[in-house]
């Protein structure tokens, strides 16, 4: 009798080994995302499985009895928790990348997840206990609402973070502007954002507000921005030339983008200035700062080189007491200083010096302007007065090479002018420079006076021509072509054609 009642917890436990020992060996062969619940499964549901069924057939244990609910409240419990914990693994497993699920906040998961397990609970214990749980809904209704009334702001950014999670209208990275704070984008979470402004300050701002307020995204939908900085110039400067020349130095400003192209317009004419207005695109907002700044400085030297004043308000005075006294003009003596000690100019007359010196025009560069471009005529040559300047020559496939610098007192684009050739190099200034240009008009003065010079010239021209040439040969990576041997004779006769000697 013994054995027959033994029979079936025998069987039991050698069924629930076999389920146990199947599970371990199942559990190698699934996805790593399902082991976690597979694993409440095997180590909570099956035994509980197994000890319902001890319980009401083993110990004779009835249905209503305390211990058997209880057993049963807490499988059922089990059984709501490892649902829920099945779906969300299902949810998050496999979805394209602009996909809702892809979209759906994981906090937004979650709280939907807990609301299950909640009300799945809640019907687990009406079912086995048999309970009304109207009065228990009732009650967590109105503790829902007083709670929620307290915690309001706490559940308006909540809100608010799921909504910045779920349409995505900044990411972490981007440069937004929210009210008057402008900053990059560092953390997005379900009650604030945080971004770092240019001083690399950390801002946190609720996402109630930022739901209340305007966004500016600079980084979507496309990193160009593009933005605009007024300018004041003389009434003696005409608009066209002005405007020229704002596109033209933003054109070649690094950072600034060649397309959208930038573009000028004239805007107002004020009280002391025609006011100007350059819009530009930029594709690193990031980096505005820097390249304001270099646009700005390039603007300045640019117009102090084409002689376009930039006003302010002045008062001016007249007084007719003290006669005017010119003030020394420093710069004549040093280029008169720099003229005589070159080479190219050795065998000139004081009378020659003078002439040069009175037709001599002063340019400022800013640091990583280009004085010379390779490729445009020879109209001038440059004695250079202050800063440091290099020698740029184009390398394989276009690279640009830096093969000499240049010093003070260095002279630069004779040789293209003798010869009124193109030039083949071109000359970047590496610091703030200040150069002294002498144009064709200045040497073609000298030359008609003095055409003996034509000869001494002329070998200055072979020298240099010879030089260059034999650094290009030195140098694999030019690419510039090599100019053709000339001699002094054919060099002779082309100064005398180009500036028009007899």
């Amino acid at each position: 009798m013994n054995m027959i009642q033994e029979t079936p917890l025998l069987i039991a436990l050698l069924l629930f080994t076999l389920l146990w020992v199947g599970s371990v060996v199942l559990e190698r062969r699934i996805e790593d995302r399902f082991r976690e619940p597979f694993r409440f499964l095997r180590n909570f549901i099956l035994p509980g499985l197994v000890l319902l069924w001890a319980l009401e057939d083993l110990l004779g244990i009835q249905r209503t009895d305390t211990l058997f609910r209880v057993t049963e409240t807490l499988l059922g419990f089990g059984l709501v928790w490892f649902l829920a914990t099945v779906l969300k693994v299902l949810f998050f497993s496999e979805f394209e990348k602009d996909s809702v699920r892809a979209r759906t906040p994981r906090l937004l998961v979650d709280i939907l997840r807990l609301c299950f397990v909640v009300v799945g609970c809640l019907l687990v214990y009406s079912s086995v206990w048999q309970r009304d749980i109207s009065p228990l809904l009732t009650t967590f209704g109105v503790g829902s609402l007083v709670l929620g009334l307290a915690l309001q702001d706490t559940l308006g950014n909540l809100f608010s973070g799921l909504a910045l999670v779920f349409e995505r209208p900044i990411s972490v990275g981007d440069w937004i502007q929210v009210g008057d704070l402008i900053g990059k984008v560092r953390q997005i979470n379900w009650r604030s954002v945080r971004i770092v402004t240019r001083e690399l300050n950390e801002i946190t701002i609720p996402n109630s507000a930022i739901g209340k307020d305007r966004i500016t995204n600079f980084s979507n939908p496309v990193r160009a921005y593009g933005f605009k900085i007024a300018f004041g110039f003389s009434y003696d400067a005409a608009p066209n030339e002005v405007k020229e020349m704002l596109r033209t130095v933003a054109l070649e400003t690094p950072g600034i983008l060649h397309s959208p192209e930038p573009d000028s317009r004239t805007t107002d004419f004020g009280a002391y200035a025609v006011q100007y207005e350059l819009r530009i695109f930029i594709d690193d907002y990031e980096n505005l700062v820097n390249i304001r700044n270099e646009l700005m400085t390039r603007v300045w030297y640019a117009a102090r080189r084409r002689n376009i004043s930039i006003p302010y308000p002045t008062t001016t005075l007249y007084k007719t007491e003290v006669p005017y006294a010119p003030v020394p003009n420093n710069h004549g003596v040093l280029v008169g200083r720099l003229l005589r000690s070159a080479p190219i100019f050795a065998e000139l007359a004081d009378s020659d010096f003078a002439t040069l010196e009175r037709e001599v025009t002063f340019e400022q560069y800013a640091k990583g302007e280009r004085v010379i471009a390779e490729g445009e005529m020879g109209e001038a040559f440059y004695l250079l007065i202050e800063g440091s300047c290099a020698v740029v020559l184009r390398g394989e496939k276009g690279k640009a090479l830096s093969v000499l610098s240049l010093a003070p007192g260095a002279v630069f684009g004779e040789v293209s002018l003798l010869l009124g050739k193109i030039r083949n190099a071109s000359i970047d200034a590496v610091t703030d420079v200040e150069v002294a240009r002498i144009g064709k008009e200045a040497l073609s003065h000298v030359l008609t006076r003095r055409p003996d010079l034509v000869q001494s010239l002329a070998h200055y021209a072979a020298v240099r021509a010879q030089e260059a040439e034999h650094a290009r040969s030195l140098d694999s990576s030019s690419a510039v072509a090599q100019d053709e041997v000339v001699d002094e004779v054919d060099l002779r006769a082309r100064i005398r054609r180009f500036f028009g000697l007899a």
